[in-house]
């Protein structure tokens, strides 16, 4: 059941403490006196609401609150369609059978939204973070110059892809079109006083794409698999090259990765120049100076440069424009090259706690 009226829950609350005080009478609000201040106090509606719903599965919309609670305090998402499916689980436990699940008028209730997830940066994680810079990390880089520890991580970039939005006039309609997906895996890495870069590694789907015919060398490691991910062998093979080129240097060098699957803990033994260090899991995004919008600008610089090409190509008066995995990898270079400044790199280290 709805009760409907074109006074606001912010009137209405008005309304009811001057009635509590003697200054008005106002019956028909204060028929749902205790339903509004109920609803208040609990943070379920927002004051300036117009209606006030009322819910006529009482038994099942406590259900469905208690499991939000529940997800929210163990830090699991919620989907609208998770929440339908259990309401109506419920229904069928509480002998509703006509209910009929609709999840928009338990959010406008309860005053629920939908928020995208922040990483992982939940409360305990925060807690476990301090820990780890404050006892665990100094004990790891205390026997290294800061020009010898480095952070590396891998992003994936649909290469394709135009930036999402842009200038237009206000009476013309626009359609994007559809992005194309086609990916590649990207592993970047840069030391703690950001004067020294690794060379960029591509993983790609072909062995031999068409693009790179007649080509003799490229700007950055180049592997491949069918799915353009990152895998055992690949950074097993890629770790091994870079421990000879320190060992060339006479160098020994302190490399951070995250707890990714594909960084096999195995590879450690085989390593003469490089200690290697994990991350704690679950703490990558608060703990990973590359995650700190590094890899983010590195893509957007990217787009940005993809399209600046192509408008190149529109004044020389080509209708037909093409963006291939050669063309990728030399503007991700230019980027990655012209971009990423080494006082930018060193203030990741430092937020991150080194």
């Amino acid at each position: 059941m709805t009760h409907r009226s074109s006074i606001s829950l912010e009137k209405k609350l008005l309304i009811i403490n001057k009635v509590k005080e003697g200054k008005v009478r106002k019956k028909d609000i204060l028929k749902n006196k205790e339903m509004i201040l109920k609803n208040v106090e609990d943070a379920a509606i927002s004051v300036k609401r117009k209606r006030l719903q009322t819910c006529q599965f009482e038994d099942i919309d406590e259900a469905v609150l208690k499991l939000i609670v529940v997800a929210r305090g163990k830090n699991l998402p919620l989907s609208g369609t998770i929440l339908k499916q259990k309401a109506k689980d419920f229904a069928e436990a509480l002998g509703h059978h006509e209910f009929e699940a609709s999840t928009g008028w338990f959010k406008r209730r309860h005053g629920i939204v939908q928020k995208t997830l922040c990483g992982e940066s939940a409360d305990v994680n925060l807690q476990n973070r301090e820990e780890w810079v404050m006892n665990v990390l100094p004990r790891l880089i205390e026997n290294y110059n800061a020009n010898d520890i480095f952070n590396a991580d891998e992003t994936g970039l649909f290469f394709k892809c135009l930036p999402n939005k842009t200038l237009t006039f206000k009476t013309e309609q626009w359609f994007g079109g559809k992005q194309s997906r086609e990916r590649i895996t990207v592993m970047m890495g840069r030391n703690m006083t950001g004067s020294e870069k690794l060379k960029l590694l591509v993983i790609g789907k072909a062995k031999n794409p068409r693009c790179f015919e007649g080509v003799k060398s490229l700007d950055v490691d180049y592997e491949f698999n069918k799915k353009a991910w990152m895998t055992n062998e690949i950074f097993t093979k890629w770790i091994l090259k870079l421990d000879k080129k320190f060992g060339n240097q006479d160098r020994k060098v302190l490399l951070f990765v995250d707890n990714f699957t594909a960084h096999p803990r195995d590879v450690k033994d085989k390593l003469k120049n490089i200690q290697l260090a994990y991350f704690p899991p679950n703490m990558t995004s608060l703990l990973q100076p590359m995650d700190q919008g590094i890899n983010y600008n590195i893509k957007q610089h990217y787009r940005k440069r993809i399209l600046t090409n192509i408008l190149a190509q529109l004044d020389g008066g080509t209708s037909v424009f093409t963006i291939d995995l050669l063309h990728a990898i030399r503007n991700l270079s230019t980027v990655w090259d012209a971009y990423v400044k080494p006082e930018t790199i060193a203030n990741c280290f430092r937020k991150t706690g080194f």
